[in-house]
């Protein structure tokens, strides 16, 4: 459903780091059970390569690392930060209380929802309900470790960047 938070990402990573077991209870996968934990995420021997690995000259994440792309396939990727900023620039936003989101309508009477569904970061799911942030596929264009995200709360909204081992929301465009 449209108003359904999905799962959570970390920036470049294509599964969350948890599964939900037969009873509905969230289990986090090996080495991961600090959850979205910024400070192990930046330890991995790989982080050094990995830290240009995933996205290619324009700095938008390739392919296999979009977790949009990978696990809906065909043309289905994470929006661009210039997308997210054409959202929040050339849209209408209509926070829509009974679902804790906006509707977002774009010029021609398109429209999307975004659920505010929080983040996570840790083990914990912070501001389900007061805010949302939806990764984009841009890297930060200054700072490395971070990638561009859209936030909203039920007054705001703008396109930022934040560190990219957080968990956060993806919301696919497709061509």
């Amino acid at each position: 459903s449209p108003s359904d938070y999905g799962d959570y990402y970390a920036w470049g990573e294509t599964e969350p780091y948890y599964y939900y077991s037969e009873d509905g209870s969230l289990v986090w996968k090996p080495n991961r059970e600090n959850g979205y934990d910024c400070q192990s995420y930046c330890r991995n021997e790989d982080f050094v390569e990995w830290r240009t690995a995933p996205y290619d000259g324009n700095k938008i994440l390739k392919p296999e690392y979009d977790a949009a792309r990978q696990n809906l396939g065909g043309s289905w990727r994470m929006p661009t930060q210039q997308e997210l900023y054409a959202l929040v620039d050339d849209c209408t936003w209509k926070w829509i209380t009974e679902d804790n989101g906006y509707k977002v309508t774009d010029t021609k009477g398109n429209s999307i929802f975004l659920p505010a569904a929080g983040f996570r970061s840790d083990s914990a799911l912070d501001y389900v309900g007061e805010r949302g942030y939806y990764w984009s596929s841009s890297r930060h264009t200054l700072y490395s470790n971070d990638a561009g995200y859209l936030y909203f709360d039920s007054g705001n909204h703008f396109v930022g960047g934040r560190s990219r081992c957080l968990g956060r929301s993806v919301r696919p465009v497709t061509e």
